[in-house]
């Protein structure tokens, strides 16, 4: 009886040694690093319902730590339409998507392991020249230098007060708050104006009942002015027009 003890301990401990393998994660994981002319930047994933699901997240967590080693920052619209480009990786794969910095990626390696409850948990290492990392580290640096140039002359202008020909103060609000953080100085009472006009504003609704909003907004700023056309979509009518803004703020002047 002791020695079948011993045997089902040894076997025990023998299963769980082989699933620790299993289970192991590359030894680039967690890493990043410079070798020869390329920067290498590692993502992992979390527990997938399918390989491809794995894949596709151990990508995106490794190009975000290289968007932010240049400065980037990866918006939900960035990650849709990568991963809506991605197919088939492999270690050879350039997930490329025509003239942008993220197309650059390449990548090196994919492992991944299984869970005890068939997840899957994926590893990928991926590749960029330093000469590409670096020149858009050097372009985001100079797009920052030549901001705060502008913010720090607009601060100079003087005090402006807004003036609109509508009533909608969460979109003047945001207005009023994108401003400021661009420099300009705003008051009530202030000595220039900033003249906000709501020229078009219609809604529709498609036949699978989506919700749609198209504003059409100038601004005027000291003698220039910019106009913006945004639309937006939501289940109903409030959400959609709240798209609309949201969109709108995005491309406002900068």
């Amino acid at each position: 009886m002791t020695n079948v003890k011993i045997i089902i301990i040894l076997g025990i401990a023998f299963l769980a040694a082989a699933c620790s393998a299993l289970r192991q994660e590359p030894a680039w994981i967690g890493k990043t690093w410079s070798e020869g002319n390329y920067y290498y930047f590692s993502g992992i994933s979390s527990d997938g319902n399918s390989l491809q699901e794995a894949k596709e997240q151990a990508y995106m967590n490794a190009v975000i730590k290289a968007a932010e080693f240049v400065g980037m920052t990866i918006n939900n619209k960035t990650t849709q339409n990568l991963n809506s480009n991605y197919d088939n990786i492999n270690s050879q794969t350039n997930l490329s998507i025509q003239d942008t910095f993220l197309s650059q990626a390449i990548i090196k390696e994919f492992k991944y392991t299984k869970t005890n409850d068939k997840k899957f948990v994926g590893y990928a290492l991926i590749e960029y020249k330093k000469s590409i990392l670096e020149q858009e580290k050097n372009r985001r640096t100079d797009i920052e230098a030549q901001k705060q140039k502008k913010i720090a002359e607009r601060k100079k202008m003087g005090v402006f007060t807004i003036i609109s020909n509508f009533q909608n103060p969460p979109l003047l609000t945001s207005i009023k708050k994108h401003l400021q953080e661009q420099g300009y100085t705003i008051s009530g009472g202030g000595n220039k104006i900033i003249q906000v006009s709501l020229i078009e504003q219609r809604f529709s609704i498609s036949a699978n009942d989506i919700h749609s909003c198209h504003i059409n907004v100038s601004i005027e700023i000291d003698g220039e002015i910019q106009t913006i056309n945004s639309t937006g979509y939501g289940k109903d009518k409030e959400s959609a027009q709240a798209d609309a803004h949201k969109r709108f703020i995005a491309a406002l002047i900068n």
